[in-house]
């Protein structure tokens, strides 16, 4: 945090970076209902994916309002490989039919200002506002029908007002529109068995979700 002259204006900077490599394992075995055998499978799953964010603000107060505003950028990006193997009584042999490599990348931006004013000791108020733009893109190497790409934005306005008519009780009421975006996994259409009856997928053409929150306090 850095001040930037002696009324109380202000710039903060952070950015953070998240790098990870987890692995599952899940094993099963399957049964033949023609000839009775059971055959042993095996899901590897190595996942390799790094999150940077960096985001810069400002607070700018000023004898008639407080003004508050920053930018913020967030990368995500995965590579999953999901091996699917079959035991064949000496060794785990790779079925490439049922296994995925899946490719995902994913931008967010946002630019935010909001302004705070106290009108008296009893009522204060501080409306916002805020562009959230996203582009993604995923895909699985050789294969064209499972690739997507999605580019979308949209403002996202608050408001919060208060009243204290004394020093033992306060009112309030916040407004605030967000947003929910699928993960990357809801997007691969790829299908991950966790045993040999049920398995999960994700649906490509999945928007993200949009909710109106109010609170009264």
């Amino acid at each position: 945090m850095t001040k930037l002259d002696s009324i109380g204006k202000k710039l903060n900077f952070t950015a953070n970076f998240l790098n990870n490599s987890p692995k599952k394992f899940n094993d099963f075995n399957t049964q033949n209902e023609l000839n009775n055998n059971e055959t042993l499978i095996q899901n590897n799953r190595k996942m390799k994916y790094s999150i940077f964010s960096m985001q810069v603000d400002f607070t700018l107060p000023y004898k008639w309002l407080n003004i508050e505003t920053g930018l913020k950028y967030t990368l995500l990006d995965n590579k999953s490989n999901v091996g699917y193997y079959e035991f064949d009584g000496v060794d785990f042999i790779l079925i490439p039919t049922n296994s995925n490599v899946f490719q995902y990348k994913e931008n967010n931006y946002a630019a935010y200002v909001s302004f705070q004013k106290d009108f008296n000791q009893k009522w204060s108020a501080k409306p916002g506002l805020r562009y959230k733009y996203t582009s993604l893109e995923g895909f699985t190497p050789n294969d064209e029908n499972s690739s997507l790409k999605k580019i979308y934005g949209k403002f996202f306005p608050t408001a919060y007002i208060s009243y204290r008519p004394n020093t033992n009780h306060s009112f309030s009421i916040d407004y605030s529109k967000r947003i929910n975006r699928p993960n990357f996994q809801s997007l691969n259409t790829f299908r991950w068995y966790t045993n040999p009856y049920m398995y999960y997928t994700g649906i490509p053409k999945l928007q993200p979700s949009f909710n109106d929150n109010i609170e009264l306090n």
